[in-house]
């Protein structure tokens, strides 16, 4: 497996592990490995099954308005969900702070959205980005995106500290 691949995985899960063994609703959790669609999988205490995706951004969390999500992704998430019986999909992302101990994050809760992208359709745009997120190459491609904003009553946002 590519290093960089591997050393951006270790890093994801370095940071959820960090936040998951921080909610006391969690039973347990698990770290997919390589080119899968998924990053984890949580299982609450109440018995709710949760699929995810984890992104660990290079920037202030409010640096920008909304959050890139790759359509071919929530697509691929929601075939597993629907193929593995999931209760729902979380999306997570990280990002930096002025402390070199502490990471910000949203968890966006993609379930609700798809709810509401049944009657109200996303907005679809094409955006020349990274062929593969891990890298920074020249390889660019154009992917279909959807941007988030978060939303208060449904996402959750926090700090993890990392020490």
């Amino acid at each position: 497996m590519d290093s960089k691949l591997l050393c951006y995985e270790k890093n994801e899960r370095y940071l959820a592990d960090k936040l998951f063994s921080s909610i006391n609703t969690i039973e347990e959790y698990s770290f997919s490995s390589g080119k899968v669609c998924y990053d984890f999988i949580v299982k609450l205490k109440s018995g709710i099954k949760i699929l995810g995706e984890i992104k660990v951004r290079n920037f202030k969390i409010d640096k920008y308005d909304d959050y890139i999500l790759e359509v071919d992704k929530l697509v691929r998430l929601i075939n597993v969900m629907k193929k593995y019986n999931f209760d729902r999909i979380y999306y997570i992302n990280f990002f930096e702070t002025d402390y070199e101990i502490a990471k910000d994050f949203i968890i966006f809760n993609l379930t609700e959205r798809l709810k509401e992208w049944k009657v109200n359709k996303p907005k679809i745009e094409k955006r020349l980005m990274n062929y593969e997120t891990y890298k920074s190459t020249d390889v660019k491609v154009f992917k279909d995106v959807i941007m988030l904003k978060y939303i208060d009553n449904i996402d959750a946002r926090g700090i993890i500290m990392l020490t």
